[in-house]
């Protein structure tokens, strides 16, 4: 079924109007079976990018595309993959970590409900503006970074200084003038601008609090809710294709039907079909 979601940061259309409520379908089998191909070097950014692309119906009152969802802030992108983890797999995320303390080092389990993650809602604006401070640069312009920025930013020799070039839309009314200018900047002039994009930027929880079990040590861990669904994805694929063989052997569906499915119908008839194979294999085990 689809999912109804209000985006943390929004899409601004080409009226200027931003559009904050966006309608989500589940994963299915032909999108699983997508992911396994392709190849390992393929950058997180770009296979959400296309992923969303997939899933996303509707944005406002707009059908989505590729081009819409690369326009979207990142903090977006982070929260829409969450909704489809949790679509796919449920709420409750596992995780195993190492204890940071170097003398314990001990493995432990982390599990946490991933429906109480806090998600900081900051409305996507057109422009924000900066006071640098800077003798020859008094204020500069920006807008959020969206994902498209972060596809085209990995790979670059300083990723910061193109996505931050990607995001200036002037500096003192002017145009920025390209990577060259945002890599002369002072360095605290381009921190304070990064710690101005994370402040209005809108976001979900990037680390979860843990306590080893071991020795006690309390400490953050990263979190990527991306990372997490593809990781998910990915670790299931044999239970994925083991599935499909089934339903196509036994049900001599066509392979688009049971690509059409989400993992949950896919689920709910490999149970039955399991329950039914067993029951025969029971009853032809007591006749003989």
């Amino acid at each position: 079924m689809n999912a109804l979601c209000t985006l943390p940061g929004g899409w601004i259309d080409r009226k200027g109007v931003r559009q904050r409520e966006g309608v989500l379908r589940p994963l299915r089998g032909g999108d699983e079976e997508w992911l396994y191909t392709l190849p390992p070097h393929t950058s997180q950014a770009s296979v959400l990018i296309t992923l969303l692309a997939r899933c996303v119906r509707h944005l406002g009152p707009y059908r989505a595309s590729r081009a819409m969802i690369r326009m979207l802030p990142a903090g977006d992108c982070d929260y829409l993959a969450l909704r489809l983890y949790r679509m796919t797999f449920g709420d409750k995320v596992e995780m195993v970590l190492v204890c940071p303390n170097p003398a314990c080092g001990a493995k432990m389990d982390l599990d946490f409900d991933a429906s109480l993650l806090p998600v900081e809602e900051r409305p996507q604006l057109p422009r924000y503006t900066l006071r640098l401070g800077l003798p020859n640069a008094a204020e500069v312009s920006f807008r959020l970074p969206r994902i498209g920025d972060v596809e085209a930013a990995n790979g670059a020799r300083d990723p910061e200084v193109r996505l931050l070039s990607r995001c200036l839309l002037d500096i003192d009314g002017k145009a920025p003038g390209g990577e060259e200018v945002v890599a002369a900047l002072p360095a605290e002039a381009r921190e304070a601008l990064n710690a101005e994009l994370e402040r209005v930027s809108p976001r979900i929880e990037d680390s979860i609090e843990a306590s080893c079990p071991e020795c006690g040590r309390e400490f953050r861990t990263a979190f990527d809710s991306t990372a997490l669904l593809f990781a998910n994805i990915y670790r299931r694929r044999r239970e994925f294709n083991h599935a499909v063989h089934l339903l196509s052997f036994h049900y001599h569906w066509p392979l688009s039907e049971i690509l059409g499915m989400t993992r949950e119908q896919r689920q709910r008839y490999v149970r039955l079909l399991q329950d039914e194979l067993d029951l025969a294999a029971g009853m032809s085990a007591g006749l003989d």
